[in-house]
């Protein structure tokens, strides 16, 4: 995705982010890095945790995609499509 500098967070922007940066490490699915040089600055990284439960969300998501395709197409073949 990138990085974000906060002077390019506007309106509350920059406090909502830290809230859920604040909350997805009590999850222990985000870990914070501080810069050496600038203590300031915060790389938010994934944890082997969030790895494993984007991993285990897509494998979800693969398999109701597998068991809706049949009923999607029939769905669409009923309207001539």
């Amino acid at each position: 995705m990138g990085h974000v500098r906060h002077q390019q967070l506007v309106g509350g922007a920059l406090e909502i982010l830290i809230r859920i940066g604040n909350r997805l490490c009590e999850a222990g699915l985000v870990a914070r890095d501080h810069y050496e040089e600038d203590h300031r600055r915060v790389l938010l990284r994934l944890t082997d945790r969030a790895d494993d439960s984007l991993a285990d969300l897509s494998a979800a998501h693969l398999d109701e995609l597998g068991r809706i395709e049949p009923m999607l197409k029939r769905l669409l073949a009923g309207r001539g499509a």
